[in-house]
């Protein structure tokens, strides 16, 4: 091998190594927000400062949850976001409905929905916990909006859209309630009559109802 080719091979490993080196320092300061020197020489690379020039802290609110989805996620977990928690005037919904309407497993959705509750920890520096109980919020909201632009359409709306937990909807099913025309006319002694249906169950339902300006019949 002649002194030509020995030094080529020697060229195009240190660009490999200084291409890779270059892809680890990118994924260093996402994960840690940092800025970090390097050098092909040294062995490692050493942070110069503990957070890069410009960033900002994220405030993640209720009111902000809108604004920070569709300017800092990527597409995917934005959209992710949206369909399980809503958009302001719009309902999200729950994993059983997406499972129904995009054909996919309640394990993918999860998952999916699991990556991107860590990018939005990761951005905000909240933990998961955290950021959940904010989107809840928000997507109760959306849910109210939602809820009080089908008004005028209220009496033909099918009981499961009303955002009432498993147990009450399974209560429904039992009396044969299948739209909110057909609950109002129920009282609470008939909606106990079911034995899935306690106290608890029935102030979800009592509480839903006034949010629409409604109530069961002996209320």
């Amino acid at each position: 091998m002649t002194l030509e080719e020995k030094i080529e091979i020697l060229i195009k490993e240190t660009v490999k190594q200084t291409v890779l080196l270059e892809k680890i320092v990118h994924l260093l300061e996402a994960k840690k927000a940092c800025k970090i020197e390097y050098s092909t020489r040294e062995k490692q690379p050493h942070i110069i400062e503990e957070s890069v020039p410009g960033q900002q802290h994220v405030e993640f609110t209720p009111e902000t949850v809108d604004t920070v989805v569709k300017g800092l996620l990527h597409q995917n977990d934005r959209q992710t976001i949206e369909f399980r928690y809503g958009v302001p005037g719009e309902r999200g919904y729950s994993v059983s409905e997406l499972n129904n309407i995009h054909k996919v497993s309640k394990r993918w959705i999860r998952h999916i929905e699991a990556g991107a509750l860590k990018e939005l920890s990761r951005i905000t520096n909240l933990t998961v916990e955290q950021v959940v109980a904010v989107l809840n919020v928000y997507a109760q909201t959306n849910h109210d909006a939602w809820l009080k632009r089908e008004a005028q359409n209220i009496p033909n709306m099918p009981v499961e859209n009303l955002g009432v937990s498993n147990r009450v909807k399974k209560s429904m099913k039992a009396l044969g309630i299948k739209t909110v025309g057909e609950l109002v006319q129920k009282t609470s002694e008939e909606l106990r009559s079911t034995k899935n249906l306690g106290m608890a169950s029935l102030k979800e339902v009592r509480d839903i109802l006034t949010r629409l300006g409604l109530k069961l019949r002996d209320d």
